[in-house]
């Protein structure tokens, strides 16, 4: 039947997508960092991260020049974590004021990894497939076939307690295999010569029909 290999597609899980993250900075505004940021540093941050210390493994000090302070993305977003946190500085250290707080982390999302507020970027979006439930359900209700998806498709993953994640529902090469084959088997029992239920004959007419569809 020439509808077979459409409906095969519609049965088989669809495409997926990755998209970025956080863009890196292509322009540094080191004139920022020397003026506003590196003075609170110095004030707050450098007893245990610069003039030689490097508690945690940080070394603030280590950015000064114009062309490095930005290079340590995962150094950054520590410091960003830990600010926001209240974790740094420790609780018996002087603080910074909430406004130099903000200000160096503004700086950090804006100049480390270059998040433009006006453009802002959204993060990805995982186009996922079924689960095991929510295919034997949609094939119920597509094509009236029970089908048993639990007991052919092998378990999902969970993630988070949950196992219908775009992160966690990967596609291996031997699901795929299944996914065919149960499509084949869904079609076999949904469309016979003698049962036309999905393309029927006839329709009723309206705008936008065509009096009559054929099989």
């Amino acid at each position: 039947m020439r509808f077979r290999p459409l409906i095969l597609t519609m049965l088989c899980p669809l495409a997926w997508m990755w998209g970025g993250w956080l863009p890196t900075a292509s322009a540094v505004p080191a004139a920022e960092f020397q003026r506003h940021i590196r003075p609170v540093l110095e004030e707050y941050c450098y007893d245990c991260h610069g003039g030689g210390e490097n508690r945690g493994g940080v070394a603030l000090d280590a950015f000064n020049s114009t062309t490095n302070f930005t290079a340590g993305h995962d150094l950054w977003w520590r410091v960003l974590k830990n600010l926001q946190a209240g974790l740094m500085p420790p609780a018996r250290k002087a603080q910074p004021t909430k406004k130099q707080k903000e200000l160096i982390a503004q700086w950090i999302k804006r100049s480390v990894f270059a998040i433009d507020p006006l453009n802002p970027d959204p993060g990805r979006v995982t186009l996922h497939r079924l689960n095991r439930v929510e295919y034997q359900n949609t094939i119920r209700d597509l094509v009236g076939v029970d089908f048993d998806a639990p007991g052919i498709f092998p378990p999902e993953d969970t993630g988070h307690g949950f196992d219908n994640l775009g992160e966690v529902l990967t596609l291996s090469p031997m699901l795929l295999e299944k996914y065919v084959d149960a499509a084949e088997k869904i079609i076999g029992q949904a469309v016979t010569p003698e049962n036309h239920a999905l393309f029927p004959e006839s329709r009723p007419c309206g705008p936008g029909w065509p009096a009559r569809v054929r099989a």
